[in-house]
């Protein structure tokens, strides 16, 4: 049997290893607390990574319905007013009326004017403010062409795109006479009612380079327009 002493160096030893011990096990235990916390708060929120999926104002609305609606384009040259084809292009005027009544033509530009041709306005990376990149993937969708008989003529609305068939979205052009040569290459989906003089003096401004106005001329906003029947 050791001295008081010894006994007494033995038993503080045994206590700090307790609480040894049990700093560990705590310390342990709250870090993996932490870690689950962490965890959890790193999952991307729906509003991060919004749905593509998301239903739009005219989505479900019947081909036969669509026919009681029009558009009117508001622009810094006066109103351009536009009948919509759903039975030609069913797809992209549901589109069109979808992109008139979020808004987000509003403040977008006819950016590329061709006399004799077309002037060309909506595309989305001309909108000032700019749309914001969760917006872009909510509302913006990518159209399947629609090809359609009818023919491009003056006052035709028709889908501007890329090379590629499918690549149209937001931007369109209307024509400013007969061009045979986009003929069921370009989906056709309305014409312009009222507002061809608009149009004209659009297509008479002066331009800088690659088409473009030297001024800007905004659509500054897209109206929905419901026609009784």
């Amino acid at each position: 049997m050791g001295s008081p002493f010894s006994q007494g160096v033995a038993l503080g030893l045994n206590i700090w290893a307790f609480q040894a011990h049990w700093k560990v096990v705590i310390s342990r235990r709250l870090c993996s607390i932490v870690l689950a916390f962490s965890l959890a708060f790193a999952v991307p929120s729906r509003a991060q990574t919004p749905s593509t999926s998301d239903e739009l104002p005219f989505d479900k609305t019947s081909k036969a319905d669509l026919n009681n609606y029009r558009v009117r384009l508001v622009t810094s040259f006066g109103d351009i007013e536009i009948d919509l084809f759903p039975h030609f292009a069913l797809g992209h005027v549901r589109n069109f009326l979808n992109l008139s009544k979020l808004g987000l033509y509003g403040g977008t530009a006819w950016h590329r004017i061709v006399p004799g041709f077309v002037i060309q306005g909506g595309a989305i990376d001309t909108r000032l403010p700019p749309v914001s990149p969760q917006d872009r993937l909510r509302f913006v969708r990518r159209l399947k062409p629609e090809f359609n008989r009818l023919q491009h003529e003056e006052g035709t609305v028709s889908m501007a795109r890329a090379k590629a068939e499918d690549s149209a979205e937001t931007s369109f052009f209307i024509c400013l006479g007969r061009q045979k040569s986009l003929d069921e290459k370009y989906t056709i989906f309305g014409k312009v009612l009222s507002g061809m003089d608009v149009v004209k003096r659009i297509a008479a401004v002066p331009l800088g380079k690659n088409d473009q106005p030297k001024k800007r001329i905004e659509i500054l906003r897209a109206d929905v327009i419901e026609v009784k029947p």
